[in-house]
């Protein structure tokens, strides 16, 4: 799976107690990314990045640090990945996240670009060779820290020019921790997020697939995860507790101790401006160092003169030794107050130059929070105001819209309830009139009669109507329909007319279409028919009678 960074050479070469459970099936060498002319410079036009007091690079110009509008920042994954990088050394805290949008737009194109070649791990060594004793393979066994020689070269390149150390020393430490991120980014997206990145070589980090660009579809496929700020916090969680990244902290802390500088700090920016500001100090500390090592060695050329010289004069022998003792006691006299003297004002110096910058850096701040403070003060009191305006008149215009709509759908309701409510009103009227012909039966029309059928069923329903309401009205059967009608007459004379009314609606429909039945009507119809009819909600099917049913319920044979 590490086929895209690491060569098969180099893969061969790790040990297999590393990583037990990720054996590696040998493959076709895959394709490498296109890698494009693209990576951008950091200074195309002459303009050098400007540097700060601790040695930190700024950036060429605030407009990099623009938030992108709302909008842009919504569109981010949508937008056309990045390649190139900027090859500014980035502190360690520029590589602390939170969103997802901060990893698409400022660190992945720092694992998918293309890093040059003066930014390459082979040119570092070649430019600084006392690299070497601060980093080293994971698969190599730690060096012994009694080792008095273990940072010749990096201590006398230091004391050569120690000021521009310090800056070096901070930009090896930014790239080294950036090399480690992106080694651990990209291993881990090729093996599998759950997997531990495996131990490196220095090597890899030459090797033309750790080195080179991914191509458009590879950063799109990843810059659409869903999971992407997680695996990159991931994979800065493990970059932290690398190997090769503590060793590297340990040896910064090993060295600026051999310097003579007492910190209780493990951090590597953090001692690294320690021993910045404590360089001055630093400074005389070596020269009487080299002072006292100087007086040291003529002290032992002088016994080893004395010695030689035993079996001559002793007078010339005595003369000799207070000549010479009297010459090295006025000479470290001399050097004693020269030193002391410089220390002394070296110490006044630079205490009035912290002084001086640090008023000077509090009445800046002080001044750009202030405008700050009240810019951001007033741009929220506008954006809240109008915002607050917005939102009110959308809400007036959504209230309104609601209440139309509220309107509407009452008056649909409404023409809905009254069309269900004549709908069950006519099939009333038909399934009483059907019920009324099927109690009074099928009659042979009587020999000599004038009535035609429609006339016939309306005679017999008066007869029968007469007859059920004599009997209701005289025994008062329990369930009977009438009972609850024959306390009052006029129900009676309704009733008896019930079939012409009915069939009075029902013929000439149109005409009676928008003209409401009489409640007293209503009253005669609902209690002829059964109790289900005067149930609002009752369906088709329970309003389906039977004349069986019907016929017990009016006590007919």
């Amino acid at each position: 799976m590490l086929s895209l960074f690491l060569p098969k050479s180099s893969r061969s070469k790790k040990s297999p107690s590393r990583s037990p459970s990720r054996s590696r099936q040998a493959a076709q060498p895959r394709d490498k990314p296109k890698v494009g002319p693209d990576a951008r410079q950091p200074s195309q036009s002459g303009e050098k990045p400007k540097a700060s007091s601790d040695g930190r690079q700024l950036p060429l110009s605030r407009d990099r640090l623009k938030v992108p509008s709302e909008k842009r920042q919504r569109s981010t994954s949508r937008e056309k990945p990045k390649s190139t990088l900027d090859e500014r050394f980035q502190s360690l805290d520029f590589w602390v996240v939170k969103e997802k949008k901060d990893v698409v737009k400022r660190v992945v194109p720092y694992f998918t670009g293309r890093i040059s070649e003066k930014r390459q791990l082979k040119s570092l060594k070649e430019q600084k060779p006392w690299v070497e004793e601060l980093i080293e393979s994971e698969d190599e066994d730690e060096e012994d820290e009694d080792d008095p020689e273990r940072f010749s070269d990096l201590e006398k390149a230091f004391w050569k020019n120690p000021e521009s150390m310090v800056n070096e020393l901070r930009n090896v430490t930014r790239l080294w921790y950036y090399m480690l991120l992106r080694y651990t980014f990209r291993t881990k997206s090729e093996d599998g997020w759950k997997e531990p990145s495996p131990a490196f070589e220095l090597e890899d980090f030459d090797h033309e697939s750790f080195t080179s660009q991914l191509n458009e579809k590879q950063m799109r496929a990843l810059i659409k995860r869903p999971t992407l700020i997680s695996e990159y916090k991931e994979a800065y969680k493990e970059t932290k507790q690398r190997t090769g990244w503590t060793r590297f902290c340990e040896r910064m802390k090993s060295f600026t101790i051999l310097l003579g500088l007492e910190s209780e700090s493990t951090k590597v920016e953090q001692l690294l401006q320690e021993l910045e500001k404590c360089l001055p100090g630093l400074k005389n500390a070596k020269k009487l160092e080299t002072q006292r090592l100087l007086i040291e060695r003529l002290q032992a050329e002088r016994e080893r003169a004395t010695h030689d010289t035993s079996t001559s004069n002793s007078d010339s022998v005595n003369a000799l030794r207070r000549r010479f003792e009297a010459k090295q006691a006025e000479s470290e006299r001399i050097l004693r107050e020269r030193l002391e003297a410089k220390k002394a004002e070296s110490e006044r110096a630079l205490r009035q130059q912290l002084e001086a910058k640090k008023a000077e850096s509090e009445r800046t701040l002080r001044a750009r929070l202030e405008a700050k403070n009240a810019e951001a003060e007033r741009k929220l009191r506008e954006s809240l105001a109008a915002k607050n305006a917005e939102a009110e008149r959308t809400l007036r215009e959504r209230l309104a819209l609601n209440a139309e709509a509220e309107r509407k759908l009452r008056e649909n309701l409404s023409a809905s309830a009254e069309t269900e409510r004549k709908h069950r009103l006519h099939d009333a009227l038909v399934s009483c009139r059907e019920l009324m012909e099927k109690l009074v039966g099928e009659k042979p029309m009587v020999k000599g009669s004038y009535m035609v059928g429609g006339q016939q069923f309306k005679q017999r329903w008066k007869d029968l109507f007469h007859e059920q309401w004599t009997k209701c009205k005289a025994k008062k059967p329990a369930g009977h329909p009438l009972l609850s009608l024959v306390g009052q007459q006029k129900f009676y004379v309704v009733g008896k007319e019930l079939y012409g009314t009915i069939s009075e609606r029902l013929h000439n429909h149109r005409e009676y279409k928008d003209k409401e039945v009489d409640a007293d009507v209503k009253r005669v119809l609902f209690a002829i028919l059964p109790a289900v009819y005067s149930n609002p909600t009752s369906t088709e099917a329970e309003r389906d009678w039977t004349l069986t049913t019907e016929k017990q319920r009016w006590g007919l044979p």
